[in-house]
């Protein structure tokens, strides 16, 4: 509850989300899993996530997140249940040029490091079809 109340800092959000990425990527023990999905599914739950870049990474990591990790199953249902009940009918717009720096970190997670400009352009273009037309996809690229 703490935590989750002193997360309405974006700064103090961004390092939660930060570390809550970094330990359920990581080999973590059992124990610290659970605490840190338990912690997500908080900052879910008191609808702390939706302004920051890092907001929009940890929303769409949630939604994987429990099924993943399988240890993690216990709480794949409350945390597909607190996003959908707190964020299913709030529209997300992300902002191609404030967000830049996200658009980026996506097109290196999908693309990688050594991404040509052909493949590039060939995500930039199937991209959008799935985003309405000034939403940023036709922003992004080399």
């Amino acid at each position: 509850m703490l935590l989750s109340s002193i997360a309405r800092v974006p700064e103090v959000r961004r390092d939660i989300i930060l570390h809550i990425l970094n330990v359920t990527t990581k080999s973590a023990d059992q124990r610290t899993l659970e605490c840190n999905v338990e912690l997500l599914v908080r900052l879910l739950m008191d609808e702390r996530l939706a302004h920051e870049p890092t907001d929009f990474v940890m929303l769409t990591f949630a939604s994987q997140l429990a099924q993943d990790i399988p240890q993690l199953g216990q709480y794949h249902a409350r945390t597909l249940d607190a996003l959908r009940s707190k964020y299913e009918s709030k529209a997300f717009e992300l902002d191609a040029i404030k967000h830049k720096e996200l658009l980026n970190w996506f097109l290196l997670a999908v693309l990688g490091q050594r991404a040509t400009t052909q493949e590039v352009s060939n995500w930039v273009s199937r991209c959008q079809l799935w985003f309405t037309e000034g939403q940023g996809c036709e922003q992004v690229g080399p």
